[in-house]
């Protein structure tokens, strides 16, 4: 409807100032947070890393198993022997057989480690992984020293030949590359340069997502703030009968004709405008309006429904809405009166001039 965009335009126009101090404020705060967790994180690994050696230097170590299913079916579920291979009872019994503390590594690094071999210059501590096309099951592990390396994916490799592994006791286990060092690509140097800005901090995107955020979030919180505002300011920030009729009288609007078939029709029936403080000044045009109607007596003026004589014989209730006039315990009290009676009601918002 027309009346509820030129409300909320006035909405927004009235408290521009505000929604643009909300927007920016929270558009920073979000700025601010996102980039600073952004930064912890990188700041955190960069720390952790500072508990096992340079993995830069170092070659990862690895070996290539292919299990099948008692079907003979590949078995697939790599992630499952890496689960239980990083619990804290497997971990406990090879860091005592290597003498390295890889619950604390894998605790403080979140089993991540930066390496200048990977395409995201990442890579776990310990990990399983599986090839998709031949179902090739890869242990692996990187903690910065070849030696420790080699002594960790041998220590894992035995655990699993010897059937320790319960859910792989039943399945038959091919060894494709026994344990030894793996070589890398350094090359992925250069192209990680390139694909590192993926990962920093998108200034633009922030900033969007901070504006769009911190503009719907203020303009949600004035607006909630004007549903228990003392006095009706818009016809959006009070509620209205499922059966009420409604008029919204603005300057941009031309519709005091229609305001004047309201008040004056049908002729001869009992009509009641309901205005608080009837002493108030009211808008001039419906002023001159109400003023020529109350000569004819088309309609009467009350500041409350208790002054209306034999209200069950009422027609019809006029409510006027003045802007930043009304009170809002006057107009919801007038509601809870107007309850006992069953009689068609019209609330007309009247906007200042």
């Amino acid at each position: 409807m027309a009346f509820h965009r030129i409300e909320i335009m006035k909405f927004l126009k009235d408290n521009l100032i505000k929604i643009i101090i909300g927007t920016v404020l929270f558009a920073g705060l979000f700025f601010f947070l996102t980039n600073r967790s952004i930064r912890t994180e990188n700041i955190s690994k960069e720390a952790n890393l500072e508990t096992i050696e340079n993995t830069d230097d170092a070659l990862p170590a690895n070996f290539y198993l292919f299990i099948e299913n008692e079907d003979g079916m590949p078995f697939a579920n790599n992630l499952l022997i890496e689960q239980y291979l990083l619990s804290s009872e497997s971990l406990k019994m090879v860091s005592k057989e290597i003498d390295l503390d890889l619950i604390q590594i894998i605790d403080e690094t979140s089993n991540t480690i930066k390496v200048g071999y990977t395409d995201s210059q990442e890579s776990k501590i310990i990990g399983v992984s599986r090839h998709d096309t031949t179902d090739l099951i890869e242990f692996y592990t990187n903690v910065g020293n070849e030696e420790k390396n080699l002594a960790i994916v041998q220590y894992f490799y035995e655990y699993i030949i010897d059937e320790k592994i319960p859910f792989l006791n039943n399945k038959n286990i091919y060894v494709f590359k026994e344990p030894a060092l793996k070589e890398v690509d350094r090359d992925y140097d250069v192209l990680s340069e390139e694909q590192l800005k993926g990962t920093e901090p998108n200034i633009v995107v922030d900033a969007i997502v901070g504006l769009g955020l911190g503009f719907f979030i203020s303009v949600l919180t004035l607006w909630m703030v004007s549903l228990f505002s003392k006095k009706l300011t818009y016809s959006i920030s009070y509620f209205l009968e499922e059966d009420d009729m409604f008029l919204l009288v603005d300057d941009t609007l031309s519709n005091e004709e229609e305001l004047q078939k309201i008040l004056a029709l049908p002729k001869n029936e009992r009509k009641y405008i309901l205005r608080e403080n009837l002493s108030g000044d009211l808008d001039a045009k419906v002023k001159s309006i109400v003023d020529t109607l109350n000569k004819e007596k088309a309609v009467e003026e009350v500041d409350s429904i208790i002054e209306i004589p034999d209200v069950v014989n009422a027609t019809r209730l006029i409510y006027f809405i003045e802007e930043g006039k009304t009170t809002r315990d006057w107009f919801k009290k007038q509601r809870k009166l107007e309850e006992h009676y069953n009689i068609p009601t019209f609330v007309v918002q009247i906007n200042k001039a």
